[in-house]
């Protein structure tokens, strides 16, 4: 059912202060792998408010 997959809706994430990629992984119970690869960033970047991050 790749169709359903594909339909799945596209989800951003503002990052606010103090926020970790663990914790907004966490928040949407996603791998922050995932968040990492939607990103082209790396576990260690350093997020600053106000970035937008795709979730899935």
């Amino acid at each position: 059912f790749d169709y359903l997959r594909s339909a799945r809706k596209v989800v951003y994430h503002r990052v606010r202060s103090g926020e970790t990629l663990a914790r907004i992984a966490r928040k949407y119970r996603v791998p922050v792998s995932r968040i990492c690869k939607l990103n082209r960033i790396s576990s260690r970047t350093k997020l600053r408010p106000g970035r937008r991050l795709r979730i899935r």
